[in-house]
């Protein structure tokens, strides 16, 4: 259900949700799906559908911590 809405998102409400989601990256250092969905407005099914297609894209790094995905910003970029 989520990934629909995303996909659906007007080009500026999904611009809002990426950065709602960048700006909690910058501030906390890496986030899991469900942290992020629990620190923002998003539902876990969009927060997993943005982060992925940022790592996808190169945008973040993705490491695994013990049985954690933890995104966060690329060296290079943040």
């Amino acid at each position: 259900m989520g990934w629909s809405r995303q996909a659906s998102a007007k080009p500026g409400e999904a611009a809002a949700k990426e950065k709602e989601l960048l700006d909690l990256i910058r501030r906390k250092g890496g986030v899991t799906v469900v942290e992020a969905a629990l620190e923002t407005s998003l539902s876990v099914e969009e927060v997993d559908h943005i982060l992925t297609t940022l790592a996808a894209k190169g945008h973040l790094e993705v490491r695994v911590d013990g049985a954690r995905i933890v995104y966060s910003l690329r060296e290079d970029l943040g």
